[in-house]
């Protein structure tokens, strides 16, 4: 086993959250989950790749669990995780962004804006994760490449600039 700070509580608050979701933890498990938590701390956005049922939703829900465990005192941080999960299958591309409507001279914010409309317009300490939770494609992929770098700004059709802020992590579950 890797070494961490806190390695004790870091493990007993995986297997507790484990026990909650019925799960019996491996130590593989356990340092994936650690791995996404360290990952988390140093980028961006993360993208989690593995084949259907290998773990990879379970992974970040554990994460989220015990993140309040993870936060120290004085970080001025609850580790209550935010998250917003989406199925960016479930609908045509053209809403999951934006669209107009041109007859209304009208733009509609799509289920990923709207969703990081209101990650950014909460609290600035805690977590926030847009999850893209089953297969993605290249388009969405595309569009998402501005949030994952140090500008973490996404633009949208209408050419507004939606400024991401800066406690957002991205963990992005592929299959």
């Amino acid at each position: 086993m890797e070494q961490r700070k806190g390695s004790d509580v870091f493990v007993q608050s995986v297997n507790e959250a484990c026990n909650d979701f019925n799960l019996i933890p491996n130590q593989a498990f356990i340092d994936k989950v650690w791995q996404l938590h360290e990952t988390l701390m140093a980028r961006n956005g993360v993208i989690l790749l593995g084949a259907t049922l290998a773990g990879k939703s379970t992974l970040y829900k554990v994460l989220a669990k015990i993140y309040p465990k993870l936060v120290s005192a004085s970080s001025n941080d609850d580790g209550r995780v935010m998250m917003h999960i989406i199925s960016p299958w479930s609908l045509p591309s053209k809403y999951l962004y934006e669209w107009s409507e041109p007859e209304k001279n009208k733009w509609n914010d799509g289920i990923i804006t709207k969703a990081l409309r209101e990650l950014s317009a909460n609290s600035p300490t805690s977590p926030r994760w847009l999850i893209l939770d089953g297969h993605v494609h290249s388009e969405l992929v595309g569009h998402l490449h501005t949030l994952l770098d140090a500008g973490r700004k996404l633009t949208l059709p209408s050419g507004e600039i939606l400024q991401v802020s800066f406690f957002m992590a991205l963990p992005r579950a592929l299959q």
